[in-house]
């Protein structure tokens, strides 16, 4: 069962705001010629497409040995047998959480990620009992 991130109401106006805004730009400066045209369309796709995709597939999944994180076109994998805690985290750092309402993993030598899923107990629970069972 995937957990999906919590979207905090911030994170949407950022992540939707940027492209508003370069949108807007684009409106108001208007466009001299053909090239520009294209290269302004590239940009402007790729500003829209990577946040829209993060907000829709920013999810965390339990496999049989590993913990799989995945955000957008990027993906991470933590095996469960190499998490040494877990501890909640109001972090601004970046990683593959639309909430700061956080969980910091910290796994292998020196390693983290942090993670924001909506169903923190849940996620917890589910945790705790495949690292008894593994």
């Amino acid at each position: 069962m995937p957990y999906k991130s919590k979207i905090d109401n911030w994170v949407l106006l950022v992540l939707l705001g940027l492209p508003a805004g370069l949108f807007c730009w684009i409106v108001f400066q208007g466009v001299s010629g053909l090239f520009e045209l294209i290269i302004l369309i590239a940009v402007f796709g790729a500003i829209i497409i990577l946040p829209c995709w993060m907000l829709a597939a920013t999810d965390y999944r339990f496999g049989n040995d590993n913990l799989y994180v995945r955000s957008g076109p990027f993906n991470w994998t933590v095996p469960l047998s190499d998490v040494r805690r877990i501890e909640q985290s109001r972090s601004l750092a970046s990683g593959p959480a639309l909430s700061v309402d956080r969980l910091r993993i910290h796994y292998g030598n020196y390693k983290w990620i942090l993670i924001s899923p909506k169903d923190m107990d849940g996620f917890l629970s589910e945790f705790e009992s495949r690292r008894k069972s593994g």
